[in-house]
Parts: C-alpha cells; structure tokens; sequence
C-alpha cells in the first residue's frame, strides 16, 4: 500500500496522531470539564439477571424461559436479591457497558484502571500523540491559595516549555517528552466493564475519601447508567453507604496503620473516632464535586427512596413492570432488602 494512501486510511479511521499542536497551557479546577458518555450497553440486563439468577432449580420441563412464565412481582424480588448480593454473584456478569470518558487527570486514570477482572481499558497515547496542547487539572484546595496556584501554574508552563523544546528539536520526540507530563495532565479513556465489576469499582471509587476528580467520575458513570437502567444503577453506590459506617478509616482493623491520610468525608461517623489522619482535609467534599459538575448527588439515607422511584419509573424493568402498584414495590423491598 502506497504511503499516500496509508496517510489518507489513517485519518478516515481516525488512527492518524495528533501532531503539530498549538500549545495551550489551559488549568482545569476540580472537577469542571470533565465528560462521561456510555456509549454502548446491554439489551435486556433484568431478563439476562432473572434467567442466571434461577437457572440453577426447576425440571427440564420448566427450566425453559422461566422470565415470561413468572409474575412482575417475582421478577422484582429475584431482581432484587441479586443485586443486593443475596443470592450467587455471578448473573451479574451478564449486562456489559462500555463508558467514554475525557478530562479527569492521569492520576485518576491509573486509579480506575486498577481494575482487573471484568474490566478492559483502552487510554490516548502520549507516545503516539503531540501533547502540546495537554491542559492540567488541579484541586480546589490549590486554586483557592493564591500563591499555590501561582507555583503551580509556573511549574505547569515550565514543564511545558521542557515539552517543547523536546518534540521541536533536532530529535523530535513525543515518547522522549512525555516523560516530564505530569500526573495531573487531564486524560480521556474507555473502558468496558460488565455489571458486577462495575459494582466493585464504584464501590470503592464513589467514596468521598477518594481523588476528587475520580470520585466525580464515578458519580458521573453512575448517572449515565441510570439514563438507561435506573434500577441497575440504584445498586451503584459507595462501599460506605452499604455498609452504613466510615470504610476509609476502619476498613479493617489496621486501616489508619497503613493508609488514613486524610480525615473522614463526614458521609458516616468514624466508630470510637480518628485516630490518625495527616491531612485535616477530607480528600474530596460532596459540594465542590455537585458544583462543579451541575448534578445533585445521592445522599446515604435516600437510597431506599431512590431505588423505588427507580422501580416505578424504568420502562425497560420487566416490561410490563407497570402493573405493579406501589404497595407491591414495597413489599418487594422489604422482604429482600
């Protein structure tokens, strides 16, 4: 194939680098900016849940579409069970999503793809793209001082008068001048995640004891399952607010021997109190995160509110979900969860 052609291939498919950037030394605060867009997601999740839920009982001749053969209020209390994680994990795996996510901060990028199983990631290159024009993200607490963020916003333009004098020298290089990037350079990613996965990542990443803009992007994950599953991302919640208490400084009985840097969020109280914190600070403040992103977060004592609106509300839970009266949501609720 012809080099002209291999060019002209590239930019149709959108494989050609970006190369040539006009600098730009632009500072992103918080967590302003930021996007998440789900960009692909299951068909039918709740069938797919129901049918693994209850495919380990029943005869040969009743094991066969169980789903249309059983009432709506049947569905809901299967449903239920499994995404509370009363019954076995597994059908969880079923429902995959795949989320579009631009500008939160290389640091939070390594945070989330932390993720092992039932995970895969796909992030921008800097080896294969001109970063000149990479903007950097910073936290509230550093933009609000004044003389911080006037060091920051130096130590930012030096680093990338360092860039690019390495990608316009006589060896121009955007592996070579990617090394001094620093963890804050704002970063765009996908990643694909199945249901149960998901579950434990936002688990874990919705707490506000986490990196602000990872907590943000998060929520902001969150919020886009539920344009489409309302009930399925009822069930995306912090780790905390499941287990009713603080899990940042008494996740198990060593925590603050070992992390606990920061003091708690206040989402719950910190059984016999803190003992040890080397910042004041709670890492993230549900405030900053809501004004920064225009959305209003879910508290700890609305879930059970929000998981029947969710019910009552999802046109796509059952089909014919409808049917069933708020007196039988609620009953389904209170006998499972």
């Amino acid at each position: 194939m012809e080099k002209e052609n291999i060019l002209n291939l590239r930019k149709v498919m959108g494989t050609d680098p970006a190369r040539d950037m006009k600098r730009q030394d632009h500072i992103e605060v918080g967590c302003r900016g930021i996007r998440v867009q789900l960009l692909d997601w299951p068909i039918d999740p709740y069938r797919a849940i129901y049918e693994g839920t209850v495919a380990t009982w029943g005869s040969q001749d009743t094991w066969w579409d169980k789903y249309p053969k059983t009432s709506p209020e049947g569905r809901l209390m299967v449903i239920l069970a499994a995404l509370s994680h009363k019954t076995l994990p597994i059908a969880l795996e079923g429902p995959k999503f795949t989320f579009q996510i631009q500008g939160p901060s290389r640091a939070a990028f390594d945070q989330m793809a932390r993720a092992r199983i039932g995970s895969g990631f796909n992030s921008i290159g800097t080896r294969d793209n001109d970063w000149l024009d990479a903007s950097l993200r910073i936290p509230h607490e550093v933009y609000d001082d004044v003389e911080q963020f006037e060091a920051h916003h130096r130590a930012f333009q030096a680093i990338k008068d360092a860039y690019e004098k390495t990608v316009r020298g006589k060896r121009e290089s955007w592996q070579s001048a990617r090394f001094i990037l620093p963890m804050g350079t704002c970063h765009s990613w996908i990643v694909n995640i199945n249901y149960l996965a998901l579950q434990g990542m936002m688990a874990q990443r919705m707490k506000f004891c986490e990196q602000f803009d990872l907590v943000g992007t998060a929520w902001l994950m969150a919020i886009e399952v539920a344009k489409r599953y309302p009930l399925l991302a009822a069930f995306l919640r912090p780790g905390c607010d499941f287990a009713h208490k603080c899990q940042y400084h008494q996740s198990y009985q060593l925590s603050e021997l070992f992390g606990a840097l920061f003091s708690g969020c206040g989402r719950h109280p910190v059984e016999k109190g803190e003992k040890h914190a080397e910042f004041n600070r709670a890492c993230s403040t549900i405030d900053e995160i809501e004004k920064d992103l225009d959305v209003q977060l879910t508290r700890p004592e609305e879930w059970t509110s929000i998981v029947e609106a969710a019910i009552l509300r999802d046109t796509r839970l059952f089909h014919s979900m409808y049917t069933l009266s708020r007196e039988q949501v609620q009953r389904c609720m209170e006998s499972i969860l």
